[in-house]
């Protein structure tokens, strides 16, 4: 759609690198919905359950209105604490990106905010 905005913040190997892509949700004004689009984490996690409830609640804390889930990573303890802290947030969970790409063509509106972060970079032109 004409006025969404999308980033694509490649890599992501501990919750630092999530820090650093929802800043781009300062920019955002009122009129953008918030989604991001997670992959997971890469690599070999030395306490995932710790990283992946850290990244939960800076989700919770950056008013994410969508958040959707690619893949088979230890989600739970994100998904725990966005739903302790933010009732807000939606959260759908898609088995690859082609099936969560179908869906954001079908649901995407002028002014949202996109922020997609995982293992890699990912080709967006799929959602044209």
């Amino acid at each position: 759609p004409v006025g969404a905005i999308f980033v694509n913040e490649p890599y992501c190997s501990d919750p630092q690198s999530v820090d650093h892509a929802l800043r781009h949700f300062d920019y955002a004004s009122k009129e953008n919905r918030k989604i991001f689009v997670f992959g997971g984490m890469r690599g070999q996690l030395i306490s995932p359950q710790t990283d992946y409830r850290r990244i939960g609640k800076a989700l919770a804390k950056s008013n994410v209105r969508h958040l959707l889930l690619v893949g088979q990573k230890p989600f739970k303890p994100l998904i725990e604490e966005i739903e302790r802290h933010s009732t807000e947030t939606e959260i759908l969970a898609f088995e690859g990106y082609e099936e969560t790409f179908s869906y954001l063509q079908q649901h995407l509106r002028g002014q949202d905010l996109i922020i997609f972060k995982g293992e890699s970079k990912l080709p967006l032109d799929q959602l044209t």
